[in-house]
C-alpha cells in the first residue's frame, strides 16, 4: 500500500491505494490500481499484470461476456454490450452486486458469484464513492491515455461501460486462464 499522495511507479513493486489510506479498506474492498501498474507496464490486452499465476486481467470483450451471461434479458453477443456511456442491460449490475453493503439498500442478488462490492474509486487525488459504486478495470486500451472499465451503482440495475484516463485508481478482478 502506498499513500494516496504518492504516484505509482514502474519499480518492480506491486503498488496499490487503499481507501482513505486505511489498510482495512483494502481487506474489505481490495486495492485501487492505476492501469499501468495493474498491467505491470505492458499494453497487451489480457496480460497477466498483477494477477497470480494462471490468471489474467480481463479484456473489454471478456467483460461483455460476463455481463451477457448474468443479464436476464440481453445475452452474450447482444449489441447492447457494445454500447457505452450509460447504463446497459436489464439487470446485469444487480446480478453482479453483493447482497449487502450498498448505499440505501441498493444491494444486488450476487446471482453470478462475482460479489461486486461498492469500493468506489481513487481519482485526481481523492477517494470517492465508497458505498455507492464499484469500478473495475479492463486490460483493453481505448487510446494511449485511456482504457475501458466497468461501473456498477447502488441506484441502477444495469452496468456501465466507460472510458477514463489510465492515471486514476480503480478496482481489479482477475480472470482464470482457460
Amino acid at each position: 500500500m502506498i499513500p494516496g499522495t504518492q504516484e505509482m511507479t514502474d519499480n518492480g513493486i506491486m503498488e496499490k491505494y487503499c481507501c482513505h489510506n486505511e489498510p482495512d479498506s483494502c481487506i474489505k474492498y481490495g486495492g485501487f490500481y492505476h492501469w499501468d501498474e495493474m498491467m505491470q507496464y505492458t499494453t497487451h490486452p489480457g496480460a497477466k499484470g498483477i494477477s497470480p499465476t494462471g490468471w489474467h486481467i480481463p479484456t473489454d470483450e471478456e467483460w461483455k461476456v460476463l455481463e451477457g451471461s448474468v443479464d436476464s434479458q440481453y445475452g452474450i453477443g447482444d449489441q447492447r454490450w457494445d454500447e457505452w456511456g450509460y447504463e446497459r442491460g436489464y439487470d446485469a449490475g444487480t446480478n453482479l452486486k453483493t447482497t449487502y453493503g450498498w448505499y440505501l439498500e441498493g444491494n444486488g442478488t450476487d446471482l453470478s458469484g462475482f460479489s461486486g462490492l461498492p469500493g468506489g474509486s481513487f481519482s485526481w487525488g481523492s477517494f470517492n464513492g465508497i458505498g455507492t459504486y464499484g469500478m473495475w478495470l479492463s486490460s483493453s486500451e481505448v487510446s494511449e491515455y485511456g482504457m475501458w472499465y466497468r461501473m456498477i451503482k447502488y441506484d441502477s440495475p444495469g452496468s456501465r461501460r466507460e472510458t477514463y484516463t489510465k492515471g486514476n485508481g480503480f478496482s481489479v478482478r482477475c480472470l482464470r486462464d482457460y
